[in-house]
């Protein structure tokens, strides 16, 4: 989990406390971006550490810094603005179990064949969907090593210049490794809690935001000499019996429905739950 002031404190509370609630959880580690304000201590809650990772500089670069302290080859990239249910996370993990060298998520993005940022939640008709959001993403631990230390460096200084697109260079490298697409959608069993719109400091509501994401595309195109392809795949999950989750794969691309809630802090309505 990564936040950067105490305004948004409360709200990272409560989704670690629901965090360290879940069996599939084993550390939650949350990067503290504000090297001016000292870091919450750590702490013990259900037998699970929970872990503030201060940073010397504010820079979403260190949303991908990787630590002794992750115990897991499976790492969960979330926003602290997000809720996401139990059986959410654990269709997330099985399918991320199928694709583990890919970025399995509930919000993927699209790119236009000029190579501009689409920043809405659909659209069926650019070949696939190019790219997961770290609203919510599940990645293998190996990324955030070659992001922070190896290949991934050379995207560092963009990161920082726009304050922006530090997801979309995780997706570059991931699709630069893989050698193929870097996301794998996945439909959410239910809708994913949204309180971004109702929180200070939230990126997109930046005047900017659509045209920095796009300069950050072409400018990622141009160092790595590579395009972010198109997935055509998805993955969608039934519930068997009392509480298993049983994942099926659409082999084309159906699209994306609208799967989030926009919450506000006091909200409790369909995946507004914290």
């Amino acid at each position: 989990m990564s936040t950067n002031s105490l305004e948004r404190q409360a709200m990272v509370h409560k989704s670690l406390l629901f965090l360290v609630a879940q069996d599939i959880v084993k550390v939650a580690l949350v990067i503290w971006h504000d090297p001016t304000k000292p870091s919450p201590p750590t702490s013990i809650i259900n037998g699970k550490c929970i872990l503030f990772l201060h940073n010397e500089i504010n820079s979403l670069n260190n949303r991908f810094r990787p630590s002794l302290h992750i115990l897991t080859d499976a790492v969960l990239v979330l926003d602290d603005d997000i809720f996401v249910a139990p059986d959410n996370l654990a269709l997330l993990f099985r399918t991320w179990v199928l694709f583990h060298d890919s970025i399995v998520g509930f919000f993927p993005r699209w790119i236009t064949t000029d190579h501009m940022y689409l920043a809405r939640n659909e659209d069926s008709s650019h070949g696939g969907y190019h790219m997961m959001l770290t609203k919510v993403m599940l990645l293998h631990r190996s990324y955030l090593f070659e992001f922070s230390c190896g290949t991934g460096r050379i995207f560092h200084k963009f990161v920082d210049n726009l304050m922006n697109c530090e997801d979309i260079a995780m997706n570059f490298l991931v699709a630069g490794m893989r050698k193929g697409p870097s996301a794998f959608y996945v439909q959410p069993l239910r809708r994913i809690g949204d309180y971004g719109r109702s929180l200070p400091g939230s990126l997109f509501k930046r005047g900017s935001h659509g045209d920095d994401r796009s300069h950050c595309i072409q400018q990622f195109e141009n160092v790595t000499g590579n395009f972010l392809p198109g997935q055509t795949k998805a993955a969608f999950g039934t519930r068997v019996g009392t509480g298993d989750i049983q994942v099926h794969l659409n082999s084309s691309y159906v699209g994306v429905f609208k799967h989030n809630s926009y919450c506000l802090a006091t909200e409790e309505t369909d995946g507004c739950d914290l």
